[in-house]
């Protein structure tokens, strides 16, 4: 899927990692939910840094890309 395959593209290396290493408060401890998870992309960064991720995506292909790099994701939404 075109649209998917752009957000693997998202200049996350150069954006979120240093706003997350800025701004963690470590005594909030290591467990998040991803809401809109995308590809993944972030919550597998934080996986690798030792955080225990939920995601959450409405999207089918979003969902299997997320799978395809062993993430624990829900195919759902938070709207009504």
């Amino acid at each position: 899927n075109y649209s998917a395959s752009l957000w693997d593209r998202f200049p996350f290396p150069d954006l979120l990692p240093s706003l997350i290493d800025t701004y963690y408060q470590p005594q909030l401890g290591k467990r998040l939910l991803d809401v809109g998870s995308g590809t993944g992309v972030l919550a597998k960064w934080l996986c690798d840094k030792g955080f225990d991720v939920v995601c959450i995506d409405p999207s089918e292909e979003m969902v299997k890309r997320c799978k395809e790099k062993n993430l624990f994701i829900h195919h759902t939404s938070i709207q009504s």
